[in-house]
């Protein structure tokens, strides 16, 4: 009988063991946000005296990219044909031999009806992808995985066309991403998990020598309803305005040629940029405000998800310590994690402090990496916008532009004012100009029927209504 009691003791002793040993294999495995932790109130407040001054580094991906310019014109070229028919091809390379070709600017260019643009990827003999509209009237965007692309033009029957072929633009994925430390991972390791909220998107800024990757978010103040994008200034100095585009439901990125490829999604998840006011100075202001343009469907960022949030304007000392998360496209270019790599992820912890006075910014430990300038810091009690990110240090805490900054809300309503719109349904109709007849002869000053805001409603009031009319506001 004691036998028999000893041997279930033992079986006891033996199952806790057991237990013990995964409990010890989950917790070195698991990262602390996943297990509902943080990095401890202690690093908490340690990174709150961490020096302002202290290693802040821009948080955005930069790869080195650069434009082959060339001057070539089909002239007119017909299809006297039944079926359609290739009526010119030519094979263009990037001007450095690593160098991937994204973009052709073909300014000039004009398709007949039916008619097309057909890519090939010479290194994907199976590939092709044909274009029967231009970006903007003068842009294609591709991915190809060498460092060529062939280009045909394709008649329709009884069609007349033009190519003309005025820059090839190249990156270089090979590059290490910079920064190369673990600027912005908080307690030692990356806790970020996949994620895909809705209004947060990859800004792709293109620039002459270089090509950036920052986030992007919706987001509109309580006092308008008027959503546009928000993101870092300094991801937009020196933009090439036609060829910035906005990135939503991004694919997992592809390990290719040893090295790590950031995918693009199908062109209704691409968006313009249409114009910004941005800020950016080293050490100081740090914002930029964007109105997007329409997608392949004709449809706006807001329009196609519907998803967006509000910016918070009541910052002070009662956020210290608050939860917070973030969602961002930051890097992760380990070859066995590559997939992760500029898609979006998301990241909890805490608000450590914030500024009360210029540079107006709040000090958070939240795991980011280079790319998540650009993207939003919410408090997850309401999940509004406390912060916009901008930098990383090494160790933490990183940092955020606050939304309360007045020349941030001053750019927002510059760019959300909407001419002839009158009773703010960011759509100009015949409600608007039925409010001016109504008010028509009337003296008075900030009414917004008072369009051009002369203090008197008359005959300009009712011409912006009529310029404008049929305008729909973002």
């Amino acid at each position: 009988m004691r036998k028999v009691r000893s041997n279930e003791s033992s079986r006891k002793v033996g199952l806790i063991l057991y237990l013990l040993s995964l409990t010890l294999l989950y917790l070195s495995f698991v990262p602390a946000e996943a297990r509902g932790e943080s990095c401890g109130e202690d690093r908490h407040k340690a990174l709150a005296h961490t020096p302002n001054g202290s290693s802040r580094t821009p948080c955005m991906v930069t790869y080195p990219s650069g434009f082959r310019y060339y001057n070539i014109d089909t002239g007119y070229l017909e299809n006297t044909d039944t079926e359609p028919k290739r009526l010119f091809d030519i094979t263009l390379s990037a001007s450095d031999e690593r160098g991937t070709p994204e973009i052709l600017v073909l300014t000039g260019t004009e398709l007949g009806s039916g008619s097309f643009i057909r890519l090939r990827d010479p290194k994907r003999p199976e590939w092709h992808k044909d274009f029967h509209r231009l970006w903007e009237g003068r842009v294609l965007f591709f991915q190809v995985h060498g460092n060529s692309v062939i280009v045909e033009l394709w008649g329709a029957p009884g069609s007349r066309n033009r190519l003309r072929i005025e820059a090839l633009h190249w990156v270089r994925y090979d590059s290490p991403i910079q920064p190369a430390s673990d600027c912005g991972i908080c307690c030692g390791s990356d806790d970020r998990i996949p994620s895909s909220a809705g209004f947060v998107g990859r800004l792709k800024v293109v620039r002459s020598n270089s090509i950036n990757f920052c986030s992007a978010f919706l987001a509109h103040y309580g006092f308008q309803d008027c959503t546009l994008l928000f993101t870092a200034g300094h991801c937009l100095v020196d933009a090439v305005p036609v060829l910035t585009r906005v990135q939503f439901n991004v694919p997992p990125s592809q390990w290719s040629g040893g090295q790590c490829l950031p995918l693009d999604p199908p062109e209704e998840h691409t968006f313009p940029i249409l114009r910004w006011q941005s800020r950016y100075e080293a050490g100081g202001p740090d914002w930029g405000v964007m109105v997007p343009g329409t997608n392949s469907e004709g449809l706006t960022p807001y329009q196609k998800y519907g998803d967006r949030r509000m910016m918070q304007t009541d910052i002070g000392e009662h956020l210290i310590w608050s939860p917070a998360h973030n969602f961002g496209y930051g890097a992760d270019d380990k070859p066995w994690q590559c997939e992760r790599h500029l898609t979006q992820q998301y990241g909890s912890g805490r608000i450590i402090t914030y500024s009360a006075s210029g540079p107006y910014t709040i000090d958070f430990a939240i795991d980011i990496r280079p790319g998540s300038s650009g993207s939003p810091l919410l408090e997850s009690h309401a999940s509004t916008v406390v912060g916009i990110v901008t930098h990383c240090r090494v160790g933490c805490p990183n940092i955020a532009h606050r939304p309360d900054d007045w020349d941030v809300i001053s750019a927002y309503w510059d760019l959300c004012r909407c001419p002839g719109d009158v009773n703010g349904d960011r759509v100009v109709d015949d409600a608007d100009m039925l409010s001016v007849l109504m008010m028509f002869g009337e003296s008075c000053w900030f009414c917004p029927e008072d369009l051009n805001g002369d203090g008197i409603v008359d005959d300009g009031d009712i011409l912006i209504v009529l310029v404008k009319f049929g305008t729909v506001c973002p």
